[in-house]
C-alpha cells in the first residue's frame, strides 16, 4: 500500500513539474524591454494608445535591445540567444502596428496580436 502510493505520488510530480511554466532563459533587461513591449501592444489593442506613442515607444525598446543584434551567431549562451530573439519581435510588432494603423482591419488588429503574443510567449507571460 505505501509503495504504491509512493509511486503515485512520485507520477504526480513529475507530470506537476512537466506542466510547469517554462524557464525563461533571457536577461533581466530583455524579459523587461518584453514586458513593456506587450504593455505597449496591449495599450494599443485596447485603444489607450495611439500609433504613435506606440511606434516610437516600440523604435525606444529596439534601440535599447540594439547590444544583443550581435547575438546572431553560433556559440551564444542560451540566454544571448532568447534575448537576440527577443530583440528580432520588436521591428516585427513595430511593422504590424503600422500597417493596423494605415488598412485598419481585422487582419492588421490579429497581427499586432500574434506579434504581441510573440514577445509575451519568449518573456514567459500569458497569450492574449
Amino acid at each position: 500500500m505505501k509503495r504504491s502510493f509512493s509511486i503515485i505520488l512520485a507520477a504526480l510530480i513529475v507530470i506537476l513539474s512537466a506542466c510547469s511554466s517554462p524557464k525563461i532563459e533571457a536577461s533581466q533587461k530583455a524579459i523587461s524591454v518584453g514586458t513593456r513591449a506587450v504593455n505597449l501592444l496591449d495599450d494599443y489593442l485596447d485603444g489607450a494608445a495611439e500609433y504613435k506613442e506606440v511606434s516610437e515607444g516600440l523604435a525606444e525598446l529596439e534601440e535599447q535591445m540594439e547590444y544583443a543584434s550581435g547575438y546572431a551567431e553560433k556559440g551564444k549562451t542560451p540566454e544571448e540567444q532568447a534575448d537576440f530573439r527577443i530583440y528580432l519581435k520588436l521591428p516585427s510588432a513595430s511593422w504590424s502596428v503600422f500597417k493596423d494603423s494605415y488598412d485598419g482591419n481585422a487582419e492588421t488588429y490579429d497581427a499586432v496580436i500574434n506579434s504581441r503574443n510573440e514577445i509575451a510567449k519568449l518573456i514567459g507571460m500569458k497569450e492574449r
